[in-house]
């Protein structure tokens, strides 16, 4: 009995085989948008890597601590891996024992996970499309001197939004929070699509600065679960007592360290982004779509009308999946986050995309609604004016007198 293809409940994004048993279908037929995957990847150095490890030992991580290090122009003494970052941010808030947390809205779910986990007070700063959804990193500052918060999560680039905080001002940030004895986890997640802006290099002389990276979006290996923190060695020796002894198995660490020191796939990876990228945007753009200007491999988006779970149920049918923004505190349901795709995927989903619209301009609107137009357009029509009236010959004459 074939199955409804219904709209799946993403909480987290990228739940392809969910969806697929949901669906009834294979994971190899799923169109998925709703991850951040490099569509290149992962590359054959990194498979073959991967099936030639020597699994019949206990995994020994230094050669990939080495690589990652080199990767990261900083000390292996800085480098300390994990199964992605998710176990080092719970990690992190277990080791660091914050008296508070403040964070920021929209957010990766990970977040308020962790820092519920260990019970700690939490303060959510709302950044807004009016905003251009960067925060008021003046205020942030202010209330960090103020208040002395334990703990501060950043992120960039920004997940949903994509958008790349400066430089500049997360220093700043960094300084002023370590002056009030705060500990900052900086989520880089992302930052390989933009290496020029990441602060790994600021770890010697910030020594509360926790930078974590992840090699699942750039290298699509999201099955090995690998990901790694750099910070001061101190540091990192906390992180590590809060985690098994062995938490990454040989044929990951093999992968990963094959991965970034394939610079022919790098260079290939950041051209074609860049470039498909750019294409869907504009095309998204041509459609009416609202998209905010990101730097990584996903685009947030804002309909023009209609609804993202709408969306959702119509797209299932033809096996392609999208994450809607409501999945991210501070998001409505006109909002979904599109990952780039092949190009070939993208204009697949335009395809689609621009049908759906179209068919949602042609529909007759409910009687309700014809009602309150009706309404709407009677309140705002420009009043006509009173025509002007001539005197009377009896009003003149007695002016006249």
């Amino acid at each position: 009995m074939k199955r409804q293809l219904d709209r799946p409940d993403l909480g987290g994004g990228g739940k392809i085989w969910e969806v697929a048993r949901e669906w009834g279908v294979s994971p190899r037929t799923i169109l998925d948008f709703s991850s951040s995957l490099n569509p290149l990847g992962p590359s054959l150095r990194v498979m073959v890597a991967f099936s030639q490890a020597a699994v019949a030992y206990q995994p020994d991580d230094h050669d990939c601590r080495e690589a990652l290090a080199q990767w990261c122009k900083v000390p292996i003494e800085q480098i300390f891996i994990g199964t992605g970052t998710s176990s080092l941010l719970f990690a992190a808030v277990r080791a660091l024992k914050p008296r508070s947390a403040v964070m920021f809205e929209p957010a990766f779910s990970e977040y308020s996970r962790a820092l519920k986990s260990v019970e700690v007070p939490t303060k959510t700063i709302r950044v807004t499309e009016k905003q251009g959804f960067l925060p008021d990193f003046e205020k942030l500052r202010r209330d960090l001197k103020k208040d002395r918060t334990g703990v501060l999560i950043l992120n960039s680039p920004h997940n949903p939004t994509g958008v790349a905080y400066p430089r500049k001002e997360l220093l700043e940030t960094i300084r002023v929070a370590k002056r009030a004895d705060t500990n900052v986890v900086l989520d880089e997640s992302f930052i390989d699509y933009l290496p020029e802006e990441s602060l790994v290099s600021e770890v010697s002389r910030e020594r509360n600065l926790i930078v974590l990276r992840s090699l699942t979006p750039f290298f699509s290996i999201a099955g090995l679960r690998i990901g790694y923190a750099v910070a001061a060695p101190s540091v990192l020796k906390s992180l590590q007592a809060q985690l098994d002894r062995w938490p990454v198995a040989t044929p990951a660490l093999a992968a990963a360290a094959e991965a970034v020191q394939d610079h022919i796939f790098v260079r290939r990876t950041l051209a074609y982004n860049l470039e498909a990228r750019a294409e869907f945007e504009a095309e998204l753009t041509r459609l009416g779509c609202s998209v905010v200007p990101g730097v990584a491999n996903f685009l947030l988006v804002k309909l023009p009308l209609g609804s993202a779970h709408d969306l959702a149920a119509w797209l299932a049918p033809h096996h392609v999946l999208i994450r809607t923004g409501d999945t991210f505190l501070g998001l409505g349901d006109r909002y979904l986050r599109l990952g780039v795709r092949s190009r070939e995927q993208n204009r697949k989903f335009i395809s689609l995309l621009e049908q759906w619209l179209a068919d949602r301009q042609a529909a007759p609107l409910p009687e309700k609604a014809k009602e309150v137009v009706a309404v709407v357009k009677k309140a705002v029509a420009p009043r006509k004016a009173k025509p002007k009236t001539t005197p009377s010959k009896k009003r003149l004459k007695k002016v006249s007198q």
